[in-house]
């Protein structure tokens, strides 16, 4: 269920064009993805924005509802929306929260990984989790710390996750094969992205459980 044609007609050009994909059509808005759901038992995917139609929140609330349903599929909320309270609760309801410029290859693989293993992943801007089903329940503030962590870039998570893991600008520029200045460029913006210090920085990466390696 997604609101752009043009992105709609691409992920239709690449499952036609993949053998282990079928193609089942599209939804305008969240009854209309309901009733397709309830009418069609072979649909165990659906690929769903944030937003539909200039309702900010339709994919969620239609999230929900399948999920109230008991509908036997799988979720995969496919959208632009960095908005962390999203984030958030896609979390709480272990649906995947993917960027819509993720490649063509990797969201297949990811679709693939949600169907066959039920992993909840996130994917947006740098920060990249994967939790199989057997996962950790979590607080609701590391849930607000990932959330948080979202909005950073991919070099900016990587720069991140080295400062939250102990790691002085010198070491992570050594570590990166990158200038000092553009490390402490990076750290400054980080900081102001999240309105913190070094050290809360280093609080909120290692209470977040984001300084190990992300899954690739």
């Amino acid at each position: 269920m997604e609101d752009h044609k043009f992105v709609v007609e691409g992920l239709q050009r690449s499952f036609s064009e993949h053998p282990d994909f079928n193609f089942r059509g599209t939804a305008e808005n969240g009854q209309e993805c309901l009733r397709k759901i309830k009418n069609n038992p072979s649909v165990d995917i659906v690929l769903m924005d944030i937003g539909i139609r200039d309702k900010d929140d339709e994919g969620i609330k239609t999230a929900e509802e399948i999920i109230q349903c008991n509908y036997p599929v799988k979720i995969i909320f496919l959208t632009s929306s960095d908005n962390k309270e999203f984030v958030k609760k896609a979390v709480n309801m272990d649906i995947a929260y993917v960027n819509k410029i993720v490649g063509t290859e990797r969201l297949l693989d990811i679709i693939k990984r949600v169907h066959h293993n039920n992993e909840m992943i996130i994917e947006l801007g740098g920060l990249r989790m994967s939790n199989a089903p057997e996962k950790k329940e979590v607080s609701d503030e590391v849930e607000d710390l990932r959330a948080e962590l979202a909005i950073l870039t991919t070099r900016q998570h990587e720069i991140a996750r080295l400062v939250g893991s102990g790691k002085t600008n010198r070491e992570i520029a050594d570590s990166l094969k990158l200038s000092i200045h553009t490390i402490n460029t990076n750290c400054k913006n980080i900081y102001a992205k999240l309105n913190c210090s070094r050290s809360q920085l280093i609080y909120k990466m290692t209470k977040s459980g984001l300084t190990e390696t992300p899954v690739g």
